[in-house]
């Protein structure tokens, strides 16, 4: 919060963002982490890594990145916004 009010203290730039999509992001973020344990688990126990294990968490990496895009594209747009 700090360095939120500094920034706009020196720059005047207010930055707005949409909380959903860091809901969105976090969400995202703990499924991994689930996959990620429960797969870690499973190695550890069998010794085996299956390819639908490695194809699941591609997909989850996807959809991180996929949310961050999102949110890097909304705060660009905000930045180009002249405020008043």
């Amino acid at each position: 919060m700090s360095d939120y009010l500094r920034k706009m203290a020196i720059t005047g730039m207010i930055i707005r963002y949409d909380s959903a999509l860091l809901k969105d992001l976090q969400q995202s973020l703990q499924r991994i982490g689930n996959n990620v344990n429960q797969i870690a688990i499973r190695v550890n126990q069998s010794g085996i890594l299956y390819k639908e294990d490695f194809v699941e968490l591609q997909e989850r990496y996807e959809e991180i990145w996929r949310s961050l895009k999102s949110i890097q594209s909304v705060l660009r747009c905000q930045k180009q916004l002249p405020t008043s």
